[in-house]
């Protein structure tokens, strides 16, 4: 397997430019790196992609649909599997634990971690290693932010990406707060949650940005910040990676509830339970119970500092060819014949109490769907 080494021989980011990117990130919410990915990996990274997405489609059995894709057919937040796993005619997918998506040059390269470790700190986690994939035919998402706490997307292209598929339509500067005069204060790592109005206030007065580039491109952005997903009127799909970066979290805080970070053993079994609401979900066509999955799994994936569990183990031989830098990302993940970190560290009763709770109420409610 090669292991594109050389590509972390890049020059890493000087001083000077770090602080100009890093004000440019606090100013405008996201920052896009050209150039980062050689088309050698890239192809790689195209051929098994395309393996991987269609095992899941066959596996799924979802069909696509002839969606509305002018503007106000918009879908909403609510989980619509139509034509797709996520949305209409539109895809996520978690990437497998093996080559060419398990690779330092991919989840932490040299050109980009040094701006993620000055925004999030030198201990942040990565906590997924997914995609986004809308289809020719995927319509307009309504405009949301994804969390209201701070964390980070990187997004991988694969291929370019044109007006023509589904780019991505940010409102920059939205990851910073909106005082009463209808102003954008200064970055801060505080939640951030705009309201039904201001929402609607930003979407209308703050000009938006479609995030078109070249493949081989990276996409730093801020998961605070108000966003949407656009139609896709091209002929080909369009697969970014999605990378997710957070802080090193003591606790996790779920609206007011705060979870310590949990023991793998525990978070395996919620996304078990997880896994297979959403498997009956899709066999009933019920779509309460793939929320219900799909609510859980977020919860483990947050809560547990990595998406890497029972399903995504990693081999030994990749885990070995990992850099440093690398390993200390996913110091969460379960690695084939090694104890993560977090079934090293002292077991948190509290956490596992909370993430047994949710489970309970999911099994209750499941009842009544």
């Amino acid at each position: 397997m090669e292991s594109f080494d050389h590509i972390q021989q890049q020059t890493i980011i000087s001083y000077e430019n770090l602080h100009e990117l890093h004000d440019e990130f606090n100013k405008n919410g996201y920052v896009i790196f050209e150039n980062v990915i050689p088309e050698e990996l890239l192809e790689d990274l195209r051929t098994a992609y395309d393996k991987a997405i269609k095992a899941k489609m066959q596996r799924l059995g979802i069909i696509p649909i002839n969606a509305d894709l002018s503007e106000h057919a918009r879908v909403g937040r609510d989980f619509r599997p139509e034509g797709g796993n996520h949305d209409q005619n539109r895809w996520n997918m978690h990437l497998p634990s093996r080559s060419p998506f398990m690779n330092s040059a991919i989840f932490a390269n040299n050109r980009f971690l040094p701006l993620i470790k000055k925004i999030l700190g030198q201990d942040c986690v990565n906590i997924m290693l997914a995609s986004d994939t809308p289809f020719p035919g995927a319509s307009y998402q309504s405009y949301h932010q994804d969390f209201e706490r701070l964390a980070l997307t990187v997004n991988v292209a694969l291929y370019d990406v044109t007006e023509h598929d589904s780019p991505l339509e940010v409102v920059p500067g939205t990851h910073r707060k909106l005082n009463k005069d209808r102003n954008l204060e200064t970055f801060t790592k505080e939640n951030v949650k705009y309201s039904k109005n201001d929402l609607t206030w930003a979407i209308e007065n703050i000009p938006t940005q479609r995030l078109t580039c070249k493949a081989g491109s990276v996409i730093i952005r801020d998961q605070r910040m108000i966003h949407r997903g656009t139609a896709h009127t091209g002929t080909r799909y369009r697969p970014l990676l999605a990378l997710w970066y957070k802080e090193f979290p003591k606790e996790t805080k779920l609206s007011k509830i705060s979870i310590p970070i949990p023991h793998r053993e525990t978070a395996n079994k919620i996304a078990k339970e997880a896994l297979e609401y959403r498997n009956k979900g899709r066999a009933k066509n019920n779509k309460k119970l793939i929320n219900i999955g799909s609510l859980l799994g977020r919860i483990v994936d947050e809560t547990s500092c990595s998406d890497r569990d029972y399903r995504r183990v990693i081999p030994t031989f990749l885990w070995n060819e990992f850099t440093p830098e690398a390993k200390h990302l996913l110091r969460y993940a379960e690695v084939e014949n090694r104890s993560s970190v977090s079934t090293q560290i002292q077991r948190h009763k509290k956490g596992d109490r909370i993430l047994k709770r949710f489970a309970w109420v999911a099994k209750i409610w499941k009842t009544f769907v």
